[in-house]
């Protein structure tokens, strides 16, 4: 037997038997991240904050209405989109609608997030995990709302609003 095509081969068996486990559960996302949709939701938190996806804070409504296509709706307070649409990493996986806050620039996005089966403390513990200094803190009115503070580089520090209920998350950045 050749040894040099039989090590790639049990080298790669050895990674898939790792990884199908967490396929199976749904703790390994096919990109690579783990955590589900708690995990894509608190990923695509980070990556707003940090500019790394687009439409991100401080873009102009000229800049988010030309990145979507149009694809914006106005009730003349707000603008809205369709979640799978502004951020199409997350189609497939998280479902719902956009709400673009602008006074000039884009100055807060709020995620809202339907049929969302993530328990609270496990999305909460993810969005600790994939944002900087942020230390969740629940709201003394007793509702199911936290919030915390996000050190951004190169940017004022970013406040996150988190509030759920049964099957809905609103996420909300707000520099």
């Amino acid at each position: 037997m050749n040894t040099r095509s039989f090590v790639p081969a049990f080298r790669g068996a050895c990674v898939l038997l790792a990884v199908l486990p967490g396929l199976a559960t749904g703790r390994v996302a096919a990109d690579g991240s783990g955590g589900g949709q708690g995990g894509r939701l608190a990923d695509l938190a980070a990556q707003i904050l940090t500019c790394s996806v687009h439409p991100c804070l401080g873009q102009t409504e000229k800049d988010v209405r030309t990145a979507l296509h149009d694809a914006i709706v106005s009730d003349e307070v707000s603008c809205y989109s369709d979640l799978r649409v502004a951020y199409p990493s997350v189609r497939g996986h998280l479902q719902g609608v956009v709400e673009w806050d602008f006074g000039g620039t884009l100055d807060a996005i709020n995620l809202m997030v339907i049929d969302f089966p993530v328990e609270s403390s496990e999305f909460l513990d993810q969005l600790e995990l994939a944002l900087p200094g942020c230390e969740m803190e629940r709201d003394s009115d007793g509702l199911n709302a936290w919030s915390c503070s996000v050190d951004r580089q190169d940017a004022e520090d970013a406040d996150v609003f988190v509030y759920v209920a049964p099957g809905l998350v609103i996420l909300e950045i707000d520099p």
